[in-house]
């Protein structure tokens, strides 16, 4: 984003918190925001407005660039088809053999195991089926969910393909 995008992002945001704006301010954040692009920018500070948030603080970039990550996330799994999901999942079964925990690279599926170790079944069932029969802890560690629901993101409120964290370890927990 050029200093021209961000001065108009913050003029947008200037216009829901009355914050002032100088050449510092642009600077820092077009600095802070990284390859966020305009469009991207924009349609987070919208999110950011009707969330729950915007209530209690004003918004900083590291909510944009977060926002503008969980949408770019968002896209990709939308891309995946119900069959590419089936034949993932048909191929880590297969590749379980006696032990499920055989399916997981070294470090989890995402990066890091919220169960700490102790069930990964619960963390790759999180995964393929969308769901957990525990209930989602409620905010701020979680959305509130019912046991059976998918996890809600606290941004837009739509519906997320990987529940919170706190969830899968209390899954795990009761498994």
């Amino acid at each position: 984003m050029n200093t021209d995008d961000t001065f108009d992002l913050l003029m947008k945001i200037a216009a829901y918190d009355q914050r002032t704006i100088g050449d510092g301010d642009v600077l820092a954040w077009q600095e802070a925001l990284g390859d966020v692009v305009l469009g991207e920018a924009l349609e987070a500070v919208t999110a950011f407005e009707r969330s729950e948030t915007a209530q209690r603080r004003r918004i900083i970039p590291a909510d944009v660039v977060q926002w503008v990550a969980w949408s770019r996330r968002q896209v990709v799994e939308e891309r995946h088809t119900e069959a590419e999901l089936e034949r993932s999942r048909a191929k880590a079964l297969a590749s379980w053999g006696a032990e499920p925990a055989r399916a997981l690279p070294p470090g989890g599926i995402v990066g890091s195991d919220p169960t700490g170790g102790r069930n990964e079944s619960a963390l790759l069932r999180a995964l393929w089926d969308e769901t957990l029969p525990a209930p989602c802890p409620p905010k701020p560690k979680g959305c509130g969910s019912e046991p059976g629901q998918r996890c809600l993101n606290p941004y837009t409120g739509l519906t997320t393909k990987i529940p919170h964290p706190a969830r899968m370890r209390d899954a795990a927990a009761s498994s």
